[in-house]
């Protein structure tokens, strides 16, 4: 039976390519600023560009643990 109150969370990991020199290069912080714009967009919240939307429930956060079942940070 479908919950409505229920939040789909969504593992997320991130593939950061960059060069040997250092071009391409993100930060944790640059990284989490994303996730945090796909949830303002995809739960629609309030005082963000998302809020005219319609809330999906669902959520995103970094991956803490692999296919393998070891530890990640996500990046």
């Amino acid at each position: 039976m479908y919950d409505p109150s229920c939040l789909f969370e969504i593992p997320v990991v991130f593939h950061v390519i960059q060069s040997t020199a250092g071009e391409g290069f993100l930060d944790a912080a640059t990284i989490q600023d994303q996730i945090d714009v796909l949830n303002e967009d995809f739960q629609a919240i309030a005082g963000t560009p998302g809020a005219p939307g319609t809330d999906a429930r669902v959520g995103f956060h970094l991956a803490t643990t692999d296919p393998g079942g070891n530890p990640t940070t996500g990046i």
